[in-house]
């Protein structure tokens, strides 16, 4: 029996499932897959693994947004055999016989470090994710899913300018007016600080000649430069017994001017009030002593502007253009330096794989330790050793001479197989019919180099039955896109030799 392994990911490593004969099984993050994965290139229906006789297991691509690898190629469907590893980005998986059960009991799991991984094919049950890996998962799943469909569909250069505007904006809603509010208190309580001391200063200058009632010494402006003050707006000195202006001389005699003085004569401590437009009445009280005790003589009012040095709305507009201004700076030099640092990455894999190439090498080092370049400087040198093991001829790979000759000279599909079934020989007439190119076949077994699993059957028929009778060709009736064809294949000197060519021919 065959089992599923997960031998890298990053979750459920070491898991395992059965695979058993008539029950297939969907791969993928959905939940109705009964082998959930859970990463940002698994779509929700990724793939499908179907059991079939001999130790072999049909994988079907499910139209996944990533793909399906099976030893590191692109397949859409393919049958795989022990020893076979799946990629589904970011997971392997790797098909092995399943080792002999000891006990009826050890059956149903297999311990995997701190929790119990089942062996049948259910979904796999992961230990609590902690706080961070909740994160994490948050992210592969929604967020990184919705910016690959996002990157897919506009430019990467483009995304990311409208990201850095899109965080300018965010931070004048959530950081410059939170700031303009916290800025405004602290002027407005500076402002009713200054005009407390502009009437303490009154209050005491004129405290003497309240004392000896020589009013015509009484001023309410210290400054002989009226408006020096910034925020002053007037400046009276109250009598509090007639209810009367004493100070500015131009005024004296004359009633209260407003409901703020009149207040302010009812208080015998230091007061503030404000207007609805923000503007500050201060009062400050003149005492002098009786024999009842102090009593309030005069008072003296002081009108000032505590909007001065607000914060305004244009101070939250130039907020918001300098911030669109640093952004825009920011996602420029930022864009730049990403954009030469991948495609530096990207142009020096090029010039590898022309070395590599050139030189018949089998493998490729990746220039930056990022996974995504990582995996696909592995993948590439996957295909790179395939290729390494031909002579440089797409057609002749290493058959017997005869097979060879065969497949180069024929005119109909063609195609070359040694003892074990693996693909020596792949000419453009295979290529049109069966849908692989020969880069892609040479050096593969008939499973890897079939995406019909119709037709990989009858290569194994046919050479089954041409190995029993060395040198005659054998038949065999077969349907390509639906269209009938006529299959022969005959062997000897352990090769294989099959052509194709349609019943009508």
């Amino acid at each position: 029996m065959l089992q599923l392994m997960v031998v890298k990911g990053p979750s459920a490593l070491g898991s395992k499932f059965k695979l058993e004969i008539g029950r297939s099984l969907t791969l993928g993050r959905g939940e109705e897959c009964q082998i959930r994965l859970s990463g940002a290139g698994i779509s929700k229906k990724h793939c499908r693994l179907t059991p079939l006789p001999g130790n072999r297991v049909e994988l079907e691509d499910l139209g996944s947004s990533n793909g399906s690898f099976v030893n590191g190629l692109l397949v859409k469907k393919h049958v795989l055999k022990p020893g076979d590893t799946i990629t589904l980005n970011p997971f392997i998986l790797q098909l092995a016989l399943a080792a002999p059960e000891a006990s009826p009991a050890s059956s149903r799991g297999h311990t995997n470090g701190a929790f119990t991984v089942p062996v049948d094919a259910t979904p796999v049950v992961a230990p609590e994710l902690s706080a961070g890996e909740k994160v994490v998962e948050f992210l592969n799943n929604s967020v990184f899913p919705w910016a690959d469909s996002l990157s897919a569909r506009f430019d990467v250069r483009l995304l990311t300018v409208i990201g850095f505007l899109m965080w300018s904006v965010l931070v004048v809603l959530f950081t410059a007016s939170p700031v303009s509010d916290r800025a405004n208190e602290r002027v407005t309580a500076q402002a009713v600080e200054t005009a407390r001391l502009f009437a303490r200063q009154v209050a005491r200058i004129n405290q003497k000649a309240i004392i000896e009632q020589r009013y015509s010494d009484i001023v309410a402006d210290i400054d002989s430069r009226p408006g020096q003050t910034r925020g002053l707006l007037r400046s009276l000195v109250l009598d509090s017994v007639k209810a009367q202006i004493l100070a500015p001389s131009e005024l004296i005699g004359q009633n209260l001017p407003d409901r703020y003085a009149r207040a302010a004569l009812a208080k015998e401590e230091e007061s503030v009030q404000f207007s609805p437009e923000g503007i500050a009445y201060v009062s400050v009280p003149i005492k002098i002593g009786t024999a009842e005790g102090n009593k309030v003589a005069a008072t003296v009012l002081v009108e000032f502007d505590a909007t001065q040095g607000r914060f305004t709305f244009a101070n939250l507009i130039d907020q918001a253009l300098s911030s669109i201004l640093y952004s825009l700076l920011a996602g420029f030099l930022i864009l730049l330096f990403v954009y030469r640092w991948t495609e530096g990455s990207i142009l020096t894999v090029a010039a590898r794989i022309d070395d590599a190439m050139k030189r018949s090498e089998s493998s490729l080092a990746p220039p930056a330790r990022w996974p995504a370049l990582m995996q696909l400087c592995e993948q590439i040198s996957n295909v790179l050793g395939r290729a390494s093991a031909s002579s440089g001829n797409p057609v002749n790979h290493g058959a017997a001479p005869w097979a060879a000759a065969a497949v180069g000279a024929a005119t109909q599909g063609a195609a070359a197989f040694d003892s074990r079934l693996t693909v020596t020989g792949w000419n453009p007439g295979m290529e049109r019919i069966i849908g692989i190119r020969a880069t892609i076949a040479l050096g593969q077994d008939i499973s890897g180099a079939s995406r019909d699993v119709a037709f990989e059957s009858a290569v194994r028929e046919l050479a089954a039955e041409t190995a029993s009778i060395p040198w005659s060709p054998v038949h065999r009736a077969l349907d390509f896109s639906g269209v009938p064809h006529r299959m022969t294949m005959v062997g000897g000197d352990g090769a294989f030799l099959l052509t194709i060519a349609k019943a009508d021919d």
